[in-house]
């Protein structure tokens, strides 16, 4: 089964496999943030997770948490540490496991 999430700031929707769905909308400390429904494009056709935290002196602190990165870190298995992400049909709000892989480096700047 696949599950669309709507973007806060694109007309597009984010495609999940029901695992990945069901890990995100279960996980204490993202269900606390409200990480499923403010995920957001960025301007290279990534989804984010954005965060900014108030200093005592007025300043902020932001932190971006990509999402494919987070669901590969917990379902993808990783050969070697040199291996970057990659979408199989180029596709980045596509995070289905099946269309997610890791890459010799060499090999992602040939596709």
């Amino acid at each position: 089964m696949t599950y669309e999430i709507q973007l806060i700031n694109s007309q597009e929707k984010l495609l999940l496999d029901k695992n990945v769905y069901d890990y995100l909308a279960s996980d204490p400390e993202l269900t606390e943030i409200d990480f499923l429904n403010t995920l957001e494009v960025n301007s290279k056709g990534t989804v984010v997770f954005k965060q900014r935290w108030k200093e005592e002196d007025g300043s902020y602190i932001f932190e971006t948490t990509y999402l494919h990165k987070l669901i590969a870190d917990k379902f993808l298995p990783r050969k070697r540490n040199n291996q970057i992400l990659a979408f199989r049909n180029g596709n980045q709000l596509d995070c289905r496991l099946e269309n997610m892989e890791y890459r010799n480096r060499l090999i992602a700047k040939w596709n």
